[in-house]
């Protein structure tokens, strides 16, 4: 059986004084068995 850790990391949050009210979501996944 494969398993996979996954990591992800939420940067930001909407912010009402900036016009574009992005958020970055970013992360990566690795194989457990290297």
């Amino acid at each position: 059986m494969e398993t996979r850790i996954l990591f992800l990391d939420d940067s930001g949050k909407p912010d009402v004084a900036r016009a574009s009210g992005a958020v970055v979501i970013g992360g990566f996944a690795i194989d457990s068995s290297a």
